[in-house]
């Protein structure tokens, strides 16, 4: 099984659907983790680190 989150940020109306397993989700409840900052987070560094690698591409 697994669960589905809605996930917005602060600065947009946007929504976003993320499917995690329940085993995940479960754990982070028990830590209070909050889904949505630990996403935008984890997401504004993946996309950093891919703008950097493209960038280190073309500067190649």
């Amino acid at each position: 099984m697994e669960v589905r989150l809605a996930v917005a940020t602060a600065v947009s109306p946007n929504s976003t659907n993320v499917t995690l397993p329940v085993d995940v989700s479960e754990r982070a409840k028990q830590l209070c983790v909050n889904l949505s900052n630990m996403c935008e987070q984890t997401l504004r560094y993946a996309i950093e680190a891919d703008e950097g690698r493209r960038g280190a591409r073309e500067n190649a």
